[in-house]
Protein backbone atom coordinates (compact mmCIF):
# COMPACT_ATOMS: atom_id res chain seq x y z
CA UNK A 1 0.00 0.00 0.00
CA UNK A 2 1.37 3.40 -0.71
CA UNK A 3 1.55 6.50 1.59
CA UNK A 4 -0.97 8.26 -0.12
CA UNK A 5 -4.11 5.59 -0.19
CA UNK A 6 -3.04 5.09 3.60
CA UNK A 7 -3.17 8.67 3.86
CA UNK A 8 -6.16 8.62 2.60
CA UNK A 9 -7.50 5.90 4.71
CA UNK A 10 -6.62 7.18 8.14
CA UNK A 11 -7.85 10.87 6.98
CA UNK A 12 -11.52 9.21 6.11
CA UNK A 13 -11.25 7.25 9.13
CA UNK A 14 -10.60 10.47 11.77
CA UNK A 15 -13.80 12.29 9.89
CA UNK A 16 -15.56 9.12 10.13
CA UNK A 17 -15.68 9.23 13.81
CA UNK A 18 -15.57 13.24 14.06
CA UNK A 19 -18.83 12.72 12.66
CA UNK A 20 -20.36 10.23 15.04
CA UNK A 21 -21.63 12.22 18.47
CA UNK A 22 -20.29 11.06 21.84
CA UNK A 23 -21.73 8.32 23.56
CA UNK A 24 -23.76 5.44 23.13
CA UNK A 25 -27.36 6.61 22.71
CA UNK A 26 -26.08 8.75 19.14
CA UNK A 27 -27.57 12.00 20.54
CA UNK A 28 -26.73 15.26 19.29
CA UNK A 29 -24.16 17.14 20.71
CA UNK A 30 -26.09 20.39 22.75
CA UNK A 31 -24.58 22.90 19.81
CA UNK A 32 -26.55 21.01 16.90
CA UNK A 33 -30.08 22.26 16.37
CA UNK A 34 -32.31 20.03 15.30
CA UNK A 35 -35.17 21.18 12.90
CA UNK A 36 -38.71 20.30 14.39
CA UNK A 37 -40.86 18.24 12.54
CA UNK A 38 -43.74 19.57 10.42
CA UNK A 39 -47.57 18.29 12.46
CA UNK A 40 -49.05 15.68 11.34
CA UNK A 41 -52.94 16.45 12.00
CA UNK A 42 -54.58 19.86 12.97
CA UNK A 43 -54.75 18.73 16.62
CA UNK A 44 -51.03 18.64 16.64
CA UNK A 45 -50.13 21.91 16.06
CA UNK A 46 -52.58 23.15 19.10
CA UNK A 47 -51.62 26.32 18.77
CA UNK A 48 -55.79 27.62 18.38
CA UNK A 49 -56.61 26.25 22.03
CA UNK A 50 -57.73 29.67 23.31
CA UNK A 51 -55.94 30.34 26.76
CA UNK A 52 -55.53 33.40 28.72
CA UNK A 53 -51.93 34.52 29.45
CA UNK A 54 -51.59 34.71 33.44
CA UNK A 55 -52.98 37.79 35.07
CA UNK A 56 -49.98 39.68 37.12
CA UNK A 57 -52.33 41.54 39.11
CA UNK A 58 -54.69 38.69 40.52
CA UNK A 59 -53.87 35.07 41.37
CA UNK A 60 -54.94 32.54 39.31
CA UNK A 61 -57.57 30.38 41.57
CA UNK A 62 -60.88 29.72 41.52
CA UNK A 63 -62.59 32.88 43.13
CA UNK A 64 -60.42 35.67 40.88
CA UNK A 65 -62.79 34.36 38.13
CA UNK A 66 -66.47 35.02 37.36
CA UNK A 67 -68.69 32.98 39.38
CA UNK A 68 -71.75 32.14 36.35
CA UNK A 69 -72.00 28.61 35.57
CA UNK A 70 -71.68 26.62 32.38
CA UNK A 71 -73.26 23.56 31.84
CA UNK A 72 -73.02 21.60 28.59
CA UNK A 73 -71.27 19.16 26.55
CA UNK A 74 -67.28 19.89 25.54
CA UNK A 75 -66.30 19.72 22.28
CA UNK A 76 -62.93 19.52 20.48
CA UNK A 77 -63.07 20.27 17.03
CA UNK A 78 -59.76 20.08 14.57
CA UNK A 79 -61.94 20.64 11.78
CA UNK A 80 -63.15 24.40 13.11
CA UNK A 81 -60.42 24.55 14.29
CA UNK A 82 -62.47 24.94 18.27
CA UNK A 83 -62.67 24.06 21.66
CA UNK A 84 -66.25 25.12 22.80
CA UNK A 85 -69.23 23.97 25.21
CA UNK A 86 -72.54 23.02 23.59
CA UNK A 87 -75.60 23.20 25.47
CA UNK A 88 -79.35 22.28 24.10
CA UNK A 89 -79.57 26.54 23.39
CA UNK A 90 -75.83 27.50 22.49
CA UNK A 91 -72.46 26.98 22.13
CA UNK A 92 -69.53 29.01 23.89
CA UNK A 93 -65.91 28.81 22.57
CA UNK A 94 -63.74 28.45 25.54
CA UNK A 95 -61.19 30.94 26.54
CA UNK A 96 -59.45 28.65 28.97
CA UNK A 97 -57.46 29.65 32.25
CA UNK A 98 -53.38 29.84 32.26
CA UNK A 99 -51.67 26.57 32.60
CA UNK A 100 -54.26 24.65 30.31
CA UNK A 101 -52.90 22.13 27.57
CA UNK A 102 -54.12 20.48 24.65
CA UNK A 103 -52.98 16.62 24.72
CA UNK A 104 -53.21 15.10 21.23
CA UNK A 105 -54.69 12.08 22.27
CA UNK A 106 -56.47 9.81 20.74
CA UNK A 107 -59.02 10.99 21.69
CA UNK A 108 -58.08 14.30 22.29
CA UNK A 109 -58.44 15.70 25.85
CA UNK A 110 -57.49 19.19 27.75
CA UNK A 111 -55.67 19.11 30.80
CA UNK A 112 -56.77 22.19 33.24
CA UNK A 113 -54.16 23.72 35.53
CA UNK A 114 -55.72 21.50 38.65
CA UNK A 115 -54.45 18.03 36.17
CA UNK A 116 -58.51 17.26 35.50
CA UNK A 117 -58.76 15.97 32.37
CA UNK A 118 -61.57 16.94 30.29
CA UNK A 119 -62.56 15.08 27.08
CA UNK A 120 -64.22 15.54 23.90
CA UNK A 121 -67.77 14.54 24.28
CA UNK A 122 -67.38 14.90 28.28
CA UNK A 123 -70.58 16.72 29.88
CA UNK A 124 -68.84 19.46 32.11
CA UNK A 125 -70.10 21.89 34.91
CA UNK A 126 -67.77 24.98 35.34
CA UNK A 127 -67.40 28.68 36.52
CA UNK A 128 -66.43 31.65 34.24
CA UNK A 129 -68.70 34.17 32.77
CA UNK A 130 -69.54 35.11 29.15
CA UNK A 131 -67.28 37.43 27.24
CA UNK A 132 -67.32 39.28 24.08
CA UNK A 133 -64.44 39.60 21.08
CA UNK A 134 -64.14 43.03 22.10
CA UNK A 135 -63.17 41.91 25.50
CA UNK A 136 -60.50 39.53 23.84
CA UNK A 137 -59.19 42.81 22.02
CA UNK A 138 -58.76 44.89 24.62
CA UNK A 139 -58.20 42.92 27.88
CA UNK A 140 -54.16 42.63 28.51
CA UNK A 141 -54.62 38.79 29.70
CA UNK A 142 -56.45 38.06 26.91
CA UNK A 143 -55.36 40.46 23.30
CA UNK A 144 -53.16 37.61 22.13
CA UNK A 145 -55.70 35.54 21.42
CA UNK A 146 -55.66 34.57 17.56
CA UNK A 147 -59.69 33.26 17.16
CA UNK A 148 -59.84 31.02 14.06
CA UNK A 149 -63.03 32.11 11.96
CA UNK A 150 -64.94 29.19 11.50
CA UNK A 151 -64.82 29.15 15.01
CA UNK A 152 -66.31 32.44 16.25
CA UNK A 153 -68.65 31.80 13.46
CA UNK A 154 -69.67 28.53 15.14
CA UNK A 155 -70.58 29.82 18.22
CA UNK A 156 -72.12 33.10 17.13
CA UNK A 157 -69.36 35.01 18.67
CA UNK A 158 -70.21 33.73 22.23
CA UNK A 159 -67.25 33.46 24.40
CA UNK A 160 -66.70 31.86 27.83
CA UNK A 161 -64.02 32.68 29.86
CA UNK A 162 -64.20 29.30 32.05
CA UNK A 163 -62.65 29.29 35.39
CA UNK A 164 -59.66 26.58 36.13
CA UNK A 165 -62.44 24.24 38.17
CA UNK A 166 -64.17 22.54 35.78
CA UNK A 167 -66.03 18.99 36.72
CA UNK A 168 -66.62 16.45 34.49
CA UNK A 169 -70.59 15.18 35.23
CA UNK A 170 -70.11 12.68 32.93
CA UNK A 171 -67.34 11.09 30.66
CA UNK A 172 -68.13 10.31 27.14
Amino acid sequence: MNIRALSIAVALALLAVACVPAGSDNAPSPDITVAPQPPTTALETASWLLVAEPQDDAPTTSDTYMAALIEGTLVIDPDAPCVWIASSSRRSVVVFPAGTVLRLGPPPEVAMPDETVVRDGDSVVGGGGGIGAEVIKTAPFLQHLVVPTPCSDAADGAFWHLSPSVEVVESD
